[in-house]
């Protein structure tokens, strides 16, 4: 994970290795954060995310903020 404080990485690590979810939501770039390791799939990235209704009613990550 590039440009993230260590306080941040520690926290998204913690997340991105819970159980509860496989599904994960964040940026576009997987340079910033490759969910990919931790076993997860990034199914969209901010922008892109209009019209996806076939996780309706499935926990879902959202890491990030979009801009």
């Amino acid at each position: 994970m590039k440009n993230i404080s260590s306080k941040s990485s520690e926290k998204i690590n913690k997340i991105l290795s819970s159980e509860e979810y496989t599904n994960v939501i964040t940026f576009m770039n997987d340079e910033l954060i490759d969910v990919g390791q931790y076993g997860k799939k990034k199914i969209a990235h901010f922008g892109a995310t209009e019209g996806i209704d076939q996780y309706k009613n499935q926990n879902l990550c959202i890491i990030g903020t979009p801009h």
